[in-house]
C-alpha cells in the first residue's frame, strides 16, 4: 500500500477514537481486518509516543499493543516500522473545495493525514446551512468546520462601500452572525486585510464578535489588518493589538490565521511577535 495513503488511513482510524491507549488494548487472540505493525503511535493525549501494533475492524481501532504476544492476527498486515501513526491532522486554515465535485473527496488532504478542515476563514464564510446540507447530501472525504465571515456578511449588507454601517445595516449584520452561529458556525472570522473587511472599524468588529460570543466556545479567527503589505496600513504592532483587543472585549478566543510579517521594511523584526 502507498505509505502516504497508509498514513491517511491510520490517521482516520485514530481520529475515530479508541477507548484505551494502554498496552494490549483489545481482546487477546482476536482477528482484526487490518494490522499496522511496529509504528510509533501518537495517541493525541499529549503523552509520550510509543511503539506498538494497531488493529482495525469495521473502521475502528480495536487493538493497540503487541500483536504477537496477544495472539492478534490479520489477513492484511502492514509493516509501518519507522513511521508515525497519529490522530488525523486538522488543517486549521483551509480553502478546501468540499462543495465541488472535484474537491469533495478531499484526497489531497487525506494523503497528508489531514482528516479535518476549517473553512470560512479570512472573513469569507457564509451560508452555513447550505454548506452543511450539501455535505450531508453528497458526502465529503474529511470532517468540515465553518466560520461565519465578517467580510461576507458585510458585503451582503453593504456591498463594497468604504463607510460605517448605519443602524439598520448593523442590525442586519448582527442577525446574520446570529443565524450563522445557530446553523453551526464555530465562530466569527475576519479578513481585515481584504475588501470589504478592511473598511470596518475595530468597534464594528467588536460589536459583531459580541454577538458570536453568546455561543459557548466560539472563536475569533482573523486575517488581521496589516501584516506589512496592505492597502490602508496601520502598522504590524497595531494590527496584532487590534486582534487582541477584539478578543479581550468580546471574550472570544483569538486565532491569528497568519502570524508573520511581510515586506522588506519588516526584515529582522520577527522579535516583535514575541514581545507583543
Amino acid at each position: 500500500m502507498n505509505i502516504r495513503l497508509l498514513g491517511a488511513i491510520a490517521g482516520l482510524a485514530l481520529i475515530a477514537g479508541c477507548s484505551s491507549s494502554s498496552d494490549d488494548a483489545g481482546e487477546s487472540g482476536q482477528r482484526v481486518e487490518q494490522l499496522f505493525a511496529g509504528g510509533l503511535i501518537y495517541d493525541g493525549s499529549g503523552s509520550a509516543p510509543f511503539v506498538a501494533d494497531l488493529g482495525l475492524s469495521d473502521g475502528k481501532i480495536v487493538f493497540i499493543g503487541d500483536a504477537d504476544s496477544a495472539g492478534v492476527q490479520s489477513d492484511e498486515t502492514f509493516d509501518v516500522a519507522g513511521h508515525w501513526v497519529t490522530p488525523g491532522y486538522i488543517d486549521a486554515h483551509s480553502h478546501a473545495m468540499l462543495d465541488l465535485d472535484y474537491g469533495r473527496d478531499a484526497v489531497p488532504f487525506l494523503y497528508q493525514g489531514i482528516t479535518s478542515v476549517v473553512l470560512g476563514v479570512d472573513g469569507m464564510g457564509e451560508n452555513i446551512a447550505r454548506h452543511m446540507e450539501l455535505w450531508r447530501a453528497n458526502g465529503i472525504g474529511v470532517n468540515g468546520m465553518l466560520f461565519i465571515g465578517h467580510g461576507a456578511i458585510r458585503g451582503q449588507v453593504m456591498g463594497r462601500d468604504d463607510r460605517e454601517p448605519n443602524t439598520d445595516e448593523m442590525q442586519a449584520m448582527h442577525a446574520l452572525v446570529r443565524e450563522g452561529m445557530e446553523q453551526g458556525a464555530f465562530g466569527l472570522s475576519t479578513g481585515l486585510f481584504y475588501v470589504p473587511g478592511t473598511y470596518a472599524s475595530t468597534e464594528e468588529v467588536i460589536e459583531l464578535a459580541n454577538t458570536a460570543a453568546a455561543y459557548a466556545g466560539a472563536i475569533y479567527d482573523t486575517h488581521d489588518r496589516d501584516l506589512g503589505a496592505v492597502y490602508q496600513g496601520i502598522g504590524y504592532e497595531a494590527s496584532v493589538q487590534e486582534a487582541i483587543r477584539i478578543g479581550g472585549e468580546s471574550g472570544l478566543r483569538v486565532i491569528f490565521s497568519h502570524f508573520h510579517l511581510q515586506g522588506e521594511h519588516n526584515y529582522g523584526r520577527a522579535h516583535v511577535l514575541k514581545e507583543i
